[in-house]
């Protein structure tokens, strides 16, 4: 039979002569173990998600604006709708596109910021020790707020 071995030795397997093959055994089973309290990995999580959120939500103000855009450069005029004279959807059209343009940049600062979320950084930042509850996350911006307040 053969052998396992965790410094990858080669070993052969006895089942046939004619099938005996050379075979290299890893052993991969180093395990590590976390203990974090739940409000501490809550805390981790909503800061990270938010990361990865930011992160992927470039896409929706692009949509929007390449769609906007493909709307103006293929419409020669406006036209009256309902009550609505043409400059007003024209203006509405072009003020739509500002809007969706500085979304879009907005999105792109974001993940610049956050070009380095990751799995990893989240394994990192649960195992670290020294993470302190962000004051800016829901109750305690607003019991900071509070504090500041009565000062």
């Amino acid at each position: 039979m053969s052998k396992n071995s965790s410094s990858g030795d080669k070993s052969t397997i006895g089942i046939n002569n004619e099938f005996d093959a050379e075979l290299t055994y890893h052993n991969n089973v180093d395990q590590n173990i976390i203990t974090i309290t739940e409000d501490k990995l809550e805390l981790i999580l909503r800061d990270k998600i938010k990361e990865r959120e930011a992160k992927e939500s470039w896409n929706k103000p692009l949509g929007i604006f390449v769609s906007l855009m493909v709307t103006q450069f293929t419409t020669d005029k406006f036209k009256d709708f309902l009550f609505i004279p043409a400059i007003y959807a024209e203006v509405s059209v072009n003020l739509a596109i500002l809007a969706s343009f500085i979304w879009l940049l907005i999105s792109f600062i974001k993940l610049w910021k956050y070009r380095h979320a990751s799995i990893k950084n989240i394994i990192k930042a649960i195992k670290s020790p020294d993470k302190e509850i962000d004051v800016n996350v829901g109750f305690f911006k607003k019991f900071k707020k509070l504090l500041l307040e009565q000062k």
